[in-house]
């Protein structure tokens, strides 16, 4: 009998721990804002989001952008889908963090897009090109872009 409640009693101590958030944090260096979903790292029909937002463009006076932290529910890391604004064509790319780590979107820029309308008149969009690191510390906006990975419109 003592070790079945010792055991229940254990449960329910480190259940709250085995379910905790995995949180990472990310800092916005570009001058567009970008909507966000996560979801568990897991996820492969990402359904559901765990969590949604934005972040804020780059304030142009500040030296640095500030850190936000985000998580997805459970896992050694989470994917994070961005879609930053001001564009008409948008990405359907899923980034994965892993636990503890900053994601730093160190620059978008946009492309223009070229194709032929049903007019076959020439009609250009944009579209984002997302620049950015993945790094177990902070990295401030003006640190070198090293080891760089880019997110593209198709």
């Amino acid at each position: 009998m003592k070790i079945l409640a010792t055991t229940i009693l254990a449960a329910i101590v480190t259940a709250p721990i085995a379910a905790a958030d995995v949180h990472f944090r990310v800092k916005n260096c570009s001058e567009y804002p970008v909507h966000f979903w996560t979801y568990n790292g897991d996820d492969w029909l990402m359904l559901s989001p765990y969590k949604h937002g934005d972040f804020k463009r780059m304030d142009e006076d500040a030296k640095d952008a500030s850190v936000r932290k985000t998580a997805c529910h459970f896992g050694e890391k989470c994917k994070i889908k961005l879609r930053p604004d001001e564009f008409d064509k948008q990405l359907d790319k899923v980034v994965s963090v892993e636990a503890e780590h900053y994601l730093r979107l160190a620059r978008i820029e946009s492309r223009l897009i070229e194709y032929n309308d049903d007019d076959n008149k020439k009609v250009y969009e944009s579209a984002p090109i997302v620049t950015y690191t993945i790094s177990p510390h902070e990295e401030s906006c003006s640190d070198p872009i090293e080891n760089a990975k880019v997110l593209n419109y198709p």
